[in-house]
């Protein structure tokens, strides 16, 4: 007897299709940005110092604008040169508008992606540049011993920064 012709191959099945793949989970939100840096109007700090019946305390102020996050550079902008705050670079302002200018040459300079750049004081330019930062993408925080612009974004200072004589 013959021998049964072997059997065709089955048709093999098509390959399964690719199981669609969700898309990745968003990140999570950065942790909160730990290192700081500051630059502040010296003199208008001062002014708003003595307006609380104290003085600014230069030593405290780093951490007064810094809380329990890392203090990167400070840089202080002051009409006069005097000792600057503690960990603070001193610029002198000239009269004319390139102190503004360069105020906020340095703001934008100190800004960056992992860090948070604090203005101080809460002043209408400062918020102006604060605005102008944050539009840009860069974490923007404003100091102040007062908020004359009842901004609901300005943190004020305490007790703690002001040495009272």
């Amino acid at each position: 007897m013959p021998a049964p012709a072997a059997a065709a191959p089955k048709p093999r099945d098509p390959a399964p299709a690719a199981t669609p793949t969700l898309p990745a989970k968003p990140a999570a939100p950065t942790a909160q940005a730990t290192t700081v840096h500051a630059v502040i109007d010296l003199d208008a700090l001062q002014i708003e110092a003595k307006a609380q019946a104290g003085e600014l305390a230069m030593a405290r102020l780093r951490t007064g604008l810094a809380g329990t996050r890392t203090f990167g550079r400070g840089i202080a902008f002051a009409a006069t040169r005097s000792a600057p705050p503690a960990g603070f670079e001193l610029e002198l302002l000239s009269q004319d508008f390139t102190g503004g200018v360069r105020l906020a040459g340095a703001a934008f300079g100190l800004a960056g992606k992992d860090h948070v750049v604090v203005l101080a004081p809460a002043s209408k330019s400062m918020l102006v540049m604060a605005r102008a930062l944050h539009a840009a993408g860069h974490r923007v925080e404003v100091a102040g011993f007062t908020n004359p612009e009842n901004h609901p974004k300005v943190r004020l200072l305490g007790r703690e920064c002001l040495f009272v004589p």
